[in-house]
């Protein structure tokens, strides 16, 4: 399915897996039904705003269907999946990132925004708001309920579902983080708050994580060498 960027190439595949999963569904089964959960999943992960299309599919997958003899669906397999990971650091002007990080900044249960304090949805810098560009929440695929109804149908996903949204909320933290210098290499943070919220999400200590961000790990023969 070829086509430039909002040609419909993205509707065309899913009105395709609709019908195969339709015409091949076995009776009394959901497996269909699944196997179509997961396209509000990958639109919103993998789908953002940018000046030509307000849905842009920002990722390549490759899914293959798995069909019995008799022509029954058995099951789906994502074998490859490719995004477009600059996006989340660095958005055009204009341009926003992933659906799913501002689903997760205004739709998350109180009590999750409350202990990994969480702010206004346009508090957060990779979510690129401002008064000229607001979030048009009408033009996303789904709203966060039925992303989290999607993943809460899929047994494999729905386990890993509150561990996606402390990811996301780390991520979110980390963007808001600052740096300064303190000698010619050295870098710190300004503000040692997102960190220690983006720890607490990762369940990690806040000082490894700070280390892992601030020096980097260079192999020289067989010995590792910390470096600012």
């Amino acid at each position: 399915i070829s086509g430039e960027s909002g040609a419909g190439k993205t509707e065309t595949a899913k009105i395709l897996l609709q019908y195969l999963a339709a015409v091949s569904a076995p009776a009394g089964g959901d497996l269909h039904k699944r196997v179509l959960q997961t396209n509000p999943i990958m639109e919103n992960f993998g789908n953002a705003r940018t000046v030509w299309n307000n849905n842009s599919s920002r990722f390549g997958k490759f899914l293959t269907l798995q069909f019995s003899p008799t022509g029954r669906m058995q099951g789906a397999f994502m074998k490859t999946y490719l995004l477009e990971k600059s996006r989340i650091t660095q958005q055009l002007t204009g341009e926003q990132n992933y659906h799913v990080l501002y689903q997760v900044a205004k739709g998350v249960p109180a009590d999750l925004k409350s202990k990994y304090g969480m702010g206004a949805v346009d508090a957060w810098k990779y979510l690129n708001l401002d008064a000229k560009h607001p979030a048009q929440w009408d033009l996303f695929p789904a709203t966060f309920e039925e992303l989290s109804a999607a993943m809460d149908a899929i047994p494999t996903v729905a386990k890993l579902k509150d561990c996606a949204w402390r990811i996301l909320i780390a991520i979110l933290h980390l963007g808001n983080a600052q740096f300064k210098g303190t000698g010619e290499d050295d870098a710190v943070f300004v503000d040692a708050k997102p960190v220690a919220m983006a720890a607490s999400c990762l369940g990690c200590e806040e000082q490894q994580l700070s280390k892992a961000i601030c020096t980097m790990n260079i192999k020289a023969g067989l010995d590792w060498i910390a470096k600012p």
